[in-house]
């Protein structure tokens, strides 16, 4: 405990001993009565002091094992690794996330342009969740999904990917419901794809989601995925708070992380492209948490009125419950057709 709140309760239980000391006279056993009174004030101060950190404790034990991956402006621009610099030339920093940093280079022996990702941290312990990842993403190969073209670990820890230059976060929204629904069809797509190998993402959100120079959706960033084929091997926890599903802020109550737990989080994007805005308010973890698992969203058209025939389909996704989701990416993509189909009147394709 630190002097300052030692010295607060000291002088507090001071106080009271000297307001006492008038009616030493007439009070009965008055020694034990202004003693009682020091000892009660010492504890009435002590939990004032101790609730907060009390309080803290707990909410950090709401979300056990689970680290918040969200996108932050770094306040430089962090050089290019000297160490790989007889593989790529020109290199420049693009994007810095939760775990990794992204920079644009020219690959050396075709002078192609190419991202680099490269971890923060360089321990061991990264290298290995670095690998486990391109096992993963490498057999990923659809049109929806980043492509890597290489990976290692030495001489540090890097992945070489297609260059996209922008992301899904960067495209003014709102959007018009049609074109909104367009783009969501086929990153469902490349979504299903990778459900029907066992791989699920459980970070998707708009700067996950790159858009190559013909204006086509491709996932990236495969760093939080599951695979459901080697169940025993680790992977890393996270979310990105905004776009986290009710599975991933109360695992104790909703289970574990799905392919339910995509199909959320794909819902949350939809949503903002029709809208401008997330369906859930908050700044802090307790506000989004406390609206997030109240399940209780303002539908789309009553904001955009002209994107009404997407509202059961948002709301589906957005279900608290896991169970009262879609199945399936696939079965999500038959509804969301049949509703382009009456308000579109095409498929997307």
């Amino acid at each position: 405990m630190k002097t300052t709140t030692l010295g607060h309760m000291v002088l507090t239980g001071a106080g009271a001993v000297v307001s006492l000391l008038p009616w030493g006279s007439v009070l009965p056993f008055s020694p034990l009565i202004i003693a009682a009174t020091f000892i009660i004030s010492l504890c009435i101060v002590a939990a004032q002091v101790w609730t907060p950190k009390a309080q803290a404790r707990r909410r950090a034990v709401t979300f056990p094992d689970t680290l918040l991956f969200e996108s932050k402006p770094t306040p430089y621009a962090p050089p290019f690794p000297p160490e790989l610099g007889q593989r790529y030339s020109d290199g420049k920093f693009i994007h810095q996330g939760g775990i990794a940093r992204v920079f644009l280079a020219r690959r050396r022996e075709d002078g192609v342009e190419v991202a680099v990702k490269v971890p923060i941290k360089t321990d061991e312990q990264t290298g290995k969740s670095l690998l486990r990842e391109m096992g993963v993403w490498r057999t990923l190969v659809h049109p929806g999904i980043v492509q890597v073209h290489a990976a290692n670990i030495l001489p540090v820890p890097y992945v070489e990917m297609e260059y996209m230059p922008r992301n899904l976060a960067e495209i003014p929204v709102p959007m018009e419901p049609c074109d909104a629904a367009r783009m969501i069809r086929k990153i469902a797509l490349a979504l299903a794809f990778a459900h029907e190998r066992g791989v699920i993402h459980r970070d998707l959100k708009p700067g996950n989601i790159l858009i190559s120079p013909d204006g086509e959706p491709k996932i990236g960033d495969w760093g939080l995925s599951r695979d459901n084929n080697s169940p025993n091997e680790p992977s890393l926890h996270g979310f990105s708070l905004s776009y986290a599903a009710p599975e991933q802020l109360d695992p104790s109550r909703y289970g574990s992380t799905t392919g339910k737990t995509d199909i959320y989080q794909m819902g949350i994007i939809f949503y903002q492209l029709i809208t401008g805005v997330l369906p859930f308010p908050g700044e802090s973890i307790a506000e989004i948490t406390r609206e997030r698992l109240g399940g209780t969203i303002k539908v789309p058209s009553l904001i955009v009125p002209s994107a009404g025939g997407f509202d059961a389909i948002i709301q589906r996704c957005l279900t608290t419950d896991p169970s009262g989701r879609y199945d399936s990416v696939r079965d999500f993509i038959t509804d969301l057709d049949t509703c382009m189909r009456e308000q579109c009147r095409d498929t997307g394709e």
